[in-house]
């Protein structure tokens, strides 16, 4: 997919120019949204067709118990890790 691509770019790009990450990550920010929007109107529509329906709320997992179970937990917190460590730090991408 188009985003984890875009990622792995973003790393060699601001090696090879010499620039900061942050930089390459902000003009990547449009590119990234159009991705996304276009990929929801893809599922949408396509849910459309199908004639596809929402789940009930009572078949719906609670929000704080997805939370709370470890799968979130190694998803968010290596991301948060790495958002610090690029942004906040400015550690460079080598």
């Amino acid at each position: 997919m188009f985003p984890p691509i875009m990622g792995a770019a973003a790393f060699v790009l601001a090696e090879v120019m010499q620039i900061n990450y942050v930089i390459v990550a902000t003009a990547a920010i449009i590119p990234a949204i159009l991705f996304c929007l276009g990929l929801w109107a893809s599922v949408h529509f396509e849910a459309k067709k199908l004639n596809l329906k929402l789940k009930d709320a009572k078949d719906m997992p609670h929000l704080k118990d997805v939370f709370l179970k470890g799968e979130a937990l190694t998803l968010f917190v290596p991301m948060f890790v790495l958002i610090l460590l690029l942004v906040y730090w400015l550690y460079t991408s080598v």
